[in-house]
């Protein structure tokens, strides 16, 4: 146990920043990591006892063709999924401040942090008995090419007596292997956190840890080829900002948000549909503004991957645009990428006379907005423009007349269309 203690006005209260260490990729290196672990403050002679959980956030990597671990010296964009496993720490930390308990937050990126090696598993194990801790790995948003990395590094987990939790698309959308890591003693996560999260660290924590954990609470939505429930988040917490972690990137002014969750359509190949539904699901559009505001404010984030798999779709793409193109018109620098479908542009010249139809007076406010709020580039799933495969592969939504011009309105209007070959 760590004893930490705060007062304030006779109430007490844990002050502790969520820790984000660079995790080390050799043991010597994670001795270190005591250094960056919060330590115990106090303003008054007696202190509480409290039960602290060093919580692992890691998103494994994937091996090259030889099969080693690939990790580079700079990464190209912060995982959104660690950010936003981060940001509901904090919200438990508030919720159960007291309680008695605390959760640290620990982030490794295997792909900018190296590979966890059976040394730094190790050291793990040392530091949290130096320090009193008690830890709890989550291997996290683990899609298909990644996860033989990941079950590798959870079955070792395993063997050092580690509680594991195991979470992403894969394993959200593939039964077959939700069975094999449960009979192997890992807990599985299926589906987004948000709902879950606080049930499942209460359980652990009252030793009644379950196999598995799936989203109840929410609203059922319909995917590929039956239903699901997914949480509303409407009022969910946003990712948290690590300005360290955001220092393994290229740019340290860039990071990830994401604003909407599911995708309307039924791509055969896509699993957005299975794992988080066809009803589009969207975060406060206030609330969205106001962190973008604070992150370039107070973190210097100046530009963003909003990582919606269909912006376009979203239900609050407009107050989020006019809120963004409002920041940069108070002289703040902001631009962005983002994911659309080719509706989003894809319309012609109108013959004389026409109306505008309702669709592309909705695409024309989406790219002028889009514009004005710093968009740079757009990427767009054209996978084929054969109307058979399109077909075959139910992409119904490509398959309007006038959707080969998309990328040229796209271009007028300063955005840069990227041809794809995976679903948006």
């Amino acid at each position: 146990m760590s004893v930490l203690a705060v007062a304030l006005g006779g109430a007490v209260a844990i002050l502790l920043g969520v820790v984000f260490r660079r995790a080390a990729s050799t043991a010597g290196e994670l001795g270190a990591l005591a250094d960056a672990l919060p330590s115990a403050t106090a303003s008054r002679s007696h202190a509480i006892v409290c039960r602290t959980l060093r919580v692992y956030f890691i998103k494994p990597s994937k091996y090259d063709d030889v099969g080693r671990v690939q990790w580079f010296w700079k990464g190209v964009l912060p995982n959104n999924t660690l950010t936003v496993l981060a940001a509901l720490n904090d919200t438990y930390n508030e919720l159960r401040r007291d309680q008695g308990v605390y959760l640290e937050t620990v982030i490794w990126d295997e792909q900018v942090d190296g590979p966890i090696l059976p040394a730094t598993i190790r050291a793990m194990q040392e530091k949290a008995l130096e320090d009193g801790v008690e830890v709890i790995i989550g291997l996290a948003g683990v899609q298909t090419n990644q996860y033989p990395r990941g079950r590798d590094l959870a079955l070792q987990f395993r063997r050092a007596g580690f509680p594991v939790l195991f979470g992403g698309f894969h394993v959200s959308g593939h039964p077959e292997t939700r069975a094999f890591l449960e009979d192997c003693g890992i807990t599985t996560v299926v589906g987004e956190a948000e709902t879950i999260w606080c049930e499942l660290l209460d359980d652990y924590l009252g030793d009644r840890l379950r196999p598995s954990y799936s989203v109840t609470d929410g609203i059922r939505a319909k995917t590929g080829s039956g239903e699901i429930t997914v949480p509303i988040i409407t009022g969910a917490q946003l990712p948290a900002i690590s300005d360290p972690y955001l220092h393994r990137f290229a740019s340290s002014t860039m990071t990830t948000l994401d604003t909407s969750r599911g995708c309307p359509f039924t791509c055969s190949y896509c699993s957005v549909k299975n794992v988080m539904g066809r009803t589009m699901r969207a975060r406060d559009p206030e609330a969205v503004v106001r962190w973008i505001r604070d992150a370039g404010d107070h973190h210097g984030i100046r530009s963003l991957f909003i990582v919606d798999d269909d912006f376009f779709r979203s239900p609050t793409w407009e107050p989020i645009l006019e809120g963004m193109a409002a920041y940069r018109r108070d002289g703040h620098e902001l631009s962005f990428m983002m994911q659309v479908d080719a509706e989003a542009a894809a319309f012609g010249e109108r013959a004389p006379g026409e109306p505008p139809s309702s669709q592309r007076r909705k695409s024309e406010r989406f790219l002028e907005l889009a514009a004005a709020a710093g968009c740079y580039s757009a990427f767009v799933g054209f996978e084929t423009f054969n109307p058979q495969n399109l077909l075959a592969a139910t992409k119904v939504q490509n398959l309007e007349k006038e959707q080969r011009r998309g990328k040229d309105e796209t271009s007028d209007r300063a955005l840069t269309a990227w041809r794809s070959t995976a679903a948006t």
